[in-house]
């Protein structure tokens, strides 16, 4: 027995001696050294088709595949038909041509396990969390091609039906037109949803970018207002497209010049944004939900695409909250009080006006005044903070946090 334990000391004594050798070698952050950060871009190519398209091209030969992704400025629908566009672009896919019904691209595609899809940024705000609600229409549309260059023929044959003959089959229509009706009567469901709407209703107050679709604006859309919506926007003198992957630049430009061969050309009225002042308004907002957790969001107007500090705003937003655990605000509401399971930041950019900054974390209703305030102290002051919680707790949000305005309302529940 006493060999055991002579044994196990030893052991021990000897870990003890690795362990503070190594520690002995392990540099404080502060004092490591980093090479000098080189970045390479590749080497691309402009576009210039005969129709009015621009775009580039990366050849990347390692693999068979080619990706491309086409994007068109669609301005914004009036406000009593926001979801037009987004009911638009989900159309123009499913429902197809007449040559090409969505059923037979569905098919084709799965069948050579390729993709051409019509989609729509997020809107209302952007980055708000997992709301079921449509948001508000963004000002762009993307349509994208990823396949083998065996199937690209194919697929650009199918893109160019989608682009240049939709159908937008009524029955299509009603089918998605459902379908955005229903999230609009389940929006109220999940708490982060509610409380991003309202915080970007909140900063965004009459502007276009807290516009969200309501059953009001979504019934009214009409299969007419899809035709002129696609016949509009959706020309080759308002496309941008991106290329990357196994093709030349004669190969790719001659096989888009033939599958978009009857694509014209037409005038393009896209309407500037309203312009959006930049101010700061501190003030508290609660929505009541009867429910057991709070929702926390504080934030403020974030940045426009073009502003120069984008950089430095990102590495700043990955040690505040945006770095996952190694983040300030993860480490204090997580780690440091065990009161959520997430807590972290956003900065978003807007290329038109600005985003928005979002320091977030959802915890229990007894917990939230708590969390709100160790989020408030991590970055010093936001100027816009909104609180949902549960079973009418407003009372316990302290004194530090409460800030000069406050404003409530009730959410379904």
């Amino acid at each position: 027995m006493k060999r055991f334990l002579t044994i196990g000391l030893v052991l021990l004594v000897a870990v003890l001696l690795v362990g503070a050798a190594q520690a002995e070698k392990v540099k404080h952050p502060s004092k490591l050294k980093y090479p000098k950060l080189k970045l390479t871009t590749p080497e691309y190519e402009e576009l210039t088709f005969a129709n009015g398209m621009t775009g580039f091209l990366i050849e990347d030969h390692e693999v068979p595949v080619v990706n491309m992704t086409m994007i068109f400025s669609t301005g914004r629908p009036a406000v009593d038909k926001v979801g037009l566009g987004g009911l638009a672009a989900w159309t123009m896919r499913n429902g197809g041509s007449e040559d090409w019904p969505g059923d037979r691209i569905n098919e084709e595609l799965e069948f050579v396990d390729a993709y051409v899809e019509v989609g729509r940024p997020a809107g209302g705000g952007g980055m708000m969390g997992r709301s079921r609600g449509p948001s508000g229409d963004s000002r762009s549309t993307t349509v994208s091609v990823n396949c083998l260059k065996k199937d690209l023929t194919l697929c650009l044959e199918i893109m160019g039906e989608l682009l240049v003959n939709p159908a937008f089959p009524e029955e299509k229509i009603e089918l998605r037109r459902e379908t955005m009706l229903e999230n609009i009567r389940r929006e109220n469901d999940e708490p982060r949803g509610i409380a991003g709407r309202e915080l970007a209703r909140i900063l965004y107050g009459d502007h276009p970018k807290a516009w969200r679709a309501t059953e009001e604006t979504v019934n009214a859309i009409t299969r007419d207002d899809l035709v002129a919506y696609h016949q509009a926007f959706f020309h080759p003198n308002n496309a941008i497209v991106g290329i990357s992957g196994d093709v030349t630049k004669d190969e790719i430009m001659g096989l888009l010049d033939e599958a978009l061969a009857s694509w014209e050309q037409a005038e393009v009225v896209i309407e500037p944004e309203p312009a959006l002042p930049l101010t700061f308004e501190p003030s508290v907002n609660y929505v009541h939900k009867d429910i057991d957790q709070g929702v926390i969001m504080i934030g403020h107007l974030g940045l426009n695409s073009r502003d120069e500090s984008r950089p430095a705003v990102q590495i700043m937003n990955f040690i505040l909250g945006g770095g996952s655990f190694t983040s300030r605000i993860t480490q204090k509401v997580r780690t440091d009080e065990g009161l959520a399971y997430a807590a972290y930041s956003r900065y978003s950019h807007d290329a038109w006006t600005y985003g928005m900054f979002v320091a977030s974390s959802q915890t229990r209703s007894d917990a939230t005044a708590r969390a709100a305030s160790l989020i408030g102290r991590v970055p010093e002051q936001a100027s816009v903070r909104l609180r949902l919680e549960g079973r009418g707790r407003a009372a316990a949000c302290p004194a530090e946090v409460a800030g000069p305005a406050s404003r409530h309302s009730r959410a379904g529940h």
